[in-house]
């Protein structure tokens, strides 16, 4: 979706097609499984200068070779290529645990739009990184980059994954926290390179229960927008709501915490 052409759909990438797969059969239409050869995509990412997409679905990762990045594609107004010339490739470097790789636990991608870094979610295990530049196996920025119980990081239900506009920061979502992670020091190495791990924390549940009751909640994703927090989540008990809601949160300059869910 390109937001120049007043968001309409210019490309299209098929990741499955039914009538191309001869392991399709009528036979799993309305079960809970889904095929093997499906990818069942979660969450997407790349950057300016990537000439790979970026995809997590719950059991592992896939690298999508383009023949030119996506802002070349943006710029040119051609998306013809996306579809015609892209391959997918399955993608776990030599660095990760095996013992993640299809536990049904993986969750969000997110890379810096330049080319920096890349994190990827795991419920249990943490984040992940990955040069998102030169996206290989055997690559040696890709390592284990968080693990739970890092920097007050304990949640065991860790679900959304984004970089802050500035680069600086890293917005990790648990089910009753926001976890801001630093990318950049004083001196503008980011601590993740050397295994250190500095994080403030946000608990949610704490700011916006009220809102039910004091009902426990648990939440999935959140970005950061100026001076508001967008929280996606919703109550976990017995109580008056639509399902899913968005929850705002304000920044106070004065007081240097987030209030007024």
């Amino acid at each position: 979706v390109d937001g120049n052409a007043a968001g309409a759909v210019v490309g299209h990438l098929v990741l499955h097609d039914r009538n191309n797969d001869p392991s399709d059969a009528d036979a799993h239409i309305g079960g809970h499984e889904p095929l093997s050869s499906w990818i069942n995509p979660i969450s997407i990412s790349t950057c300016d200068e990537c000439k790979h997409l970026f995809i997590t679905s719950p059991d592992t990762m896939y690298r999508v070779a383009l023949e030119r990045p996506l802002a070349i594609m943006a710029q040119n107004h051609d998306f013809s290529a996306l579809n015609t010339k892209s391959t997918v490739r399955e993608f776990w470097p030599n660095n990760w645990s095996q013992k993640y790789k299809g536990d049904g636990l993986l969750r969000m991608v997110s890379v810096a739009p330049d080319g920096s870094s890349a994190y990827v979610s795991h419920s249990k295990g943490g984040v992940f990184s990955f040069d998102p530049l030169e996206p290989v196996e055997t690559s040696e920025k890709a390592k284990h980059a968080i693990h739970v119980g890092d920097a007050g990081i304990d949640e065991q239900e860790i679900n959304g994954i984004h970089h802050t506009h500035s680069l600086k920061n890293l917005v990790l979502t648990s089910s009753k926290y926001v976890h801001i992670v630093k990318l950049k020091d004083d001196t503008g190495v980011n601590p993740l390179d050397d295994g250190s791990v500095t994080a403030y924390r946000l608990p949610l549940d704490y700011h916006c229960d009220y809102l039910y009751g004091g009902n426990k909640m648990t939440f999935m994703d959140t970005v950061i927008i100026n001076d508001y927090a967008f929280v996606l989540g919703h109550p976990i008990e017995r109580g008056i709501h639509n399902g899913v809601a968005l929850y705002r949160l304000t920044w106070d300059e004065f007081q240097e915490q987030w209030h007024d869910c």
